[in-house]
């Protein structure tokens, strides 16, 4: 299906004329959000074929051709009620955490240990390296931000290379705040 999809017979063939070309003839029927689904399972064909298998592949960069998401699309929870008890009640170095896990999908660990360094703001991208099983050293993340969540983190104090501090220093956990939301 995804040879008929993007119109290519092999892996080889797909760049960004290819890329153009099926955004451009989808823009009408599909969402930018299923436009991007496919666009993400295509990059992870490519990227294991080229990485894991030894494919000939272009080094093209799909995650590029990623069309804007509106905000209110980007969601990982039904109630959005029960989101906004959960940031009133929480102490303020743990609102940032639950912005960028809601705005990103990233996972505790990630958040914990997020870097400036490691935000695009130009591109509005993270650029993470996460462990992994099948890459020696981790393997490397490009994350789109929403909007949003830029705002949040372009206004965020700086008190060193982490993003996430308490007091001035990196957390290293969040479970006894995260505990008080729920049960005090």
């Amino acid at each position: 299906k995804m040879k008929k999809e993007f119109g290519v017979k092999l892996l080889s063939e797909v760049n960004e004329i290819v890329l153009n070309k099926f955004i451009n003839l989808n823009r009408k029927k599909l969402s930018n959000t299923t436009i991007n689904h496919y666009l993400s399972l295509l990059s992870v064909v490519v990227n294991t074929a080229r990485d894991e298998w030894g494919a000939i592949t272009n080094k093209v960069k799909i995650w590029r051709f990623r069309l804007e998401q509106p905000d209110e699309n980007i969601k990982f929870f039904k109630d959005w009620k029960t989101i906004e008890k959960i940031i009133s009640k929480a102490p303020p170095h743990l609102k940032l955490v639950i912005f960028i896990g809601i705005y990103s999908g990233l996972r505790q660990g990630n958040i914990l240990n997020l870097k400036w360094e490691q935000i695009d703001f130009v591109n509005k991208t993270f650029n993470l390296k996460v462990k992994s099983r099948r890459y020696a050293g981790g393997k490397n993340l490009i994350i789109p931000i929403a909007d949003v969540l830029i705002k949040i983190l372009k206004d965020t104090p700086r008190f060193n290379d982490y993003v996430i501090n308490y007091q001035g220093r990196p957390i290293k956990s969040i479970d006894s705040s995260w505990y008080n939301i729920f049960y005090n």
